[in-house]
């Protein structure tokens, strides 16, 4: 009788592999960079809000980083609930098709 995160995500079975590597390796190894991490880190909210938690991630990010909505190629937010996804894309206001490929 209850929705909560453990079970309203969609069914999905997935697989990757990364292989994420410095600079430096990069060049060592004439690898050929796909994507760049331009920031990480881990941020909380409070449990009362927590579904607007990647609101204040994402303002923290890009403060951090210097990078725009306009310099994002591609985004994955939270889709256990759509409405995360849609309070945090009427903050942004992102191209959408950008957003969860």
């Amino acid at each position: 009788g209850r929705v909560t995160a453990a079970v309203a995500s969609q069914i999905s079975d997935a697989s990757a592999a990364l292989l994420i590597a410095s600079e430096q390796a990069v060049k060592d190894h004439g690898l050929t960079p796909r994507a760049r991490i331009h920031h990480m880190s881990v941020r909380g909210d409070s449990p009362i809000l927590m579904l607007t938690a990647p609101i204040p991630a994402t303002r923290y990010a890009f403060e951090k980083s210097g990078l725009t909505m306009a310099d994002i190629d591609a985004v994955e937010i939270n889709e256990a609930f759509a409405s995360v996804v849609l309070a945090w894309a009427k903050e942004f206001e992102p191209d959408m098709t950008k957003v969860n490929p």
